[in-house]
């Protein structure tokens, strides 16, 4: 389940053309992330892809997609 955390930071760096975090160093990000939910912006996402990335980036692993959700997910955006 950490492997979707990451895929959606890495469909929030596509979509964006940022880097997440970018004005932490990875420490204090990790910290944010782990203490405080602390998430990449998602305001200029399209609102079905803001679900699909709080899903994968649910605090409790257990309730996050699982791969073959995300590419159903994602064929479904078509």
């Amino acid at each position: 389940k950490a492997d979707i955390y990451s895929f959606g930071l890495t469909m929030w760096e596509i979509g964006s053309s940022e880097i997440p975090f970018k004005t932490m160093d990875s420490f204090t990000a990790g910290q944010q992330v782990l203490e405080h939910d602390v998430r990449p912006d998602v305001s200029a996402f399209p609102r079905p892809f803001v679900a699909l990335l709080n899903s994968c980036w649910a605090r409790d692993p257990a309730a996050r997609v699982t791969a073959e959700d995300v590419v159903m997910l994602l064929e479904g955006f078509q």
